[in-house]
């Protein structure tokens, strides 16, 4: 598929770039990856504009896929600017007209400027992408932050939540101002309007302080509320007795807890399935039918094989060494999981001789040989290969790291055939120097 190949690129150039050192969100088909290959689907089939698929791609990109995603709240009429703003993206991506499409460029600047969180973002160094906005429901925006911006981030985050947003009796700002910052941040096991109008009117009786924060969470079944640490008593007290009512009728009860602001504001941290599981129906059919087009791949299949023309095309250049890899002990013991990702993605998974690390090599450079017992991989001499740690994380080694592994193990098992064979210690010896001076060896016949 188009798309699938597209994505590869993006791998092969995370692969090239910040000093070698490769996310390994990516090489799990994370959050990050499913979330580029969501936006890309969109953007093929024309329901999102391709700019806004090729900046996150840029995005994800420059940071290595180390990134989270947040909801952040805002006013209904700042969100539809959002929405507008992404259909006029569109329109000026299928604009051939150059006086229509310069009008369309200094609407959506217009509308830009209306929208000052982006700018303030920028404005602090924080590397962020804004993602369409793909569902009409949820008074929200989602952007992407660079990981290593996430605490400037967070930071500016709850300031947001502070000075734009109000709520309950008091805003969030006036309950710090009243407590000289004295306060307690609440989750409550309550979200339906019903149950909340009855708690807060509770509150009113028993003289309660409170503001009621925007939910990062929707749909989780609870509501954060900020109040006074003085008034913690009451709440607690009051909660107690819900409670007892409630299990003295037989109901589930959830438990409220205190949050502190970095749990709070973490709650608007999404998942990419998240994100796409809230998207309004159409474009989740759009990736629905690229799923269903998509088929996985065995592990041992599509390889090539021994003398064919790629095989004599990679052992007769200069700039390409192969390396055996024995399929029993390298390669059937290798993760299920990291192995059928990767090989959906063209990359063929081995574990290196002697270690619990994995090598990742483009699939179109290995072969079968031996009956198919064995694995012939080549790799490029002027290229870093890609390896994946024990616990996922993966970096980039120099041809002249891995290769004397496998020349090593080579080696080991030729003098062992040899011995096998009746040959002597001796005679293996002499066959290992041969070897040694042994350039390149002679490209097979067709």
């Amino acid at each position: 598929m188009e798309n699938d190949r597209e994505i590869d690129q993006v791998l092969m150039n995370i692969n090239k770039t910040a000093g070698g050192v490769v996310s390994a969100a990516l090489f799990s088909v994370s959050m990050s990856f499913k979330l580029l290959q969501f936006l890309l689907r969109l953007a093929k089939k024309g329901m999102v504009a391709t700019g806004l698929a090729d900046s996150f791609k840029d995005f994800t990109v420059k940071t290595e896929g180390e990134f989270s995603v947040y909801n952040i709240p805002l006013n209904q009429e700042r969100v539809k600017l959002v929405q507008q703003m992404n259909h006029l993206q569109l329109e000026l991506q299928n604009e051939k007209n150059p006086i229509k499409a310069a009008s369309i460029r200094n609407e959506i600047k217009k509308i830009e400027q209306e929208i000052p969180e982006i700018a303030q973002l920028k404005d602090l160094g924080i590397q962020s992408c804004l993602l369409p906005k793909l569902n009409g429901s949820d008074q929200t925006i989602q952007i992407a932050v660079a990981r290593k911006d996430d605490q400037l981030f967070k930071s500016w985050f709850l300031n947001h939540l502070t000075t734009e947003l109000t709520g309950g009796e008091k805003n969030l700002e006036a309950i710090k101002v009243f407590t000289e910052g004295n306060y307690t941040i609440l989750n409550m096991p309550f979200e339906e309007k019903e149950e909340l109008g009855v708690m807060l009117s509770d509150f009113e009786s028993i003289g309660v302080n409170y503001s009621i924060l925007p939910d990062l969470k929707v749909g989780d079944g609870y509501t954060q509320l900020a109040m006074p640490n003085a008034d913690r008593d009451k709440v607690e007290m009051w909660f107690k007795m819900w409670k007892d009512k409630q299990l003295a009728a037989g109901l589930e009860v959830k438990e409220m807890y205190s949050l502190d602001e970095n749990s709070y504001t973490s709650m608007a941290a999404v998942t990419g399935e998240e994100y796409i599981a809230s998207s309004d129906q159409a474009y989740q059919a759009v990736n629905d039918a690229f799923e269903a087009q998509s088929r996985e791949v065995d592990i041992n299949a599509g390889f090539g094989k021994e003398n064919s023309a790629e095989y004599v095309r990679l052992m007769s250049n200069q700039n390409y060494s192969s390396i055996g890899i024995d399929k029993r002990t390298l390669v059937e013991g290798v993760p299920q999981e990291l192995a059928k990702e990767m090989d959906k993605r063209g990359y063929f998974v081995s574990r290196i001789p002697g270690s619990n690390e994995h090598l990742i090599i483009p699939k179109n450079r290995v072969f079968e040989v031996n009956d198919g017992r064995t694995y012939l991989a080549f790799l490029n001499k002027t290229e870093d290969v890609v390896v994946v740690g024990q616990k996922g994380a993966a970096s980039r080694r120099s041809y002249e790291d891995i290769k004397p592994i496998y020349d090593k193990v080579q080696k080991n098992s030729d003098k062992i055939q040899y011995i096998k064979e009746g040959q002597g210690v001796e005679k293996a010896h002499t066959i290992e120097k041969i070897k040694d001076q042994v350039v390149k060896p002679k490209a097979p016949k067709l």
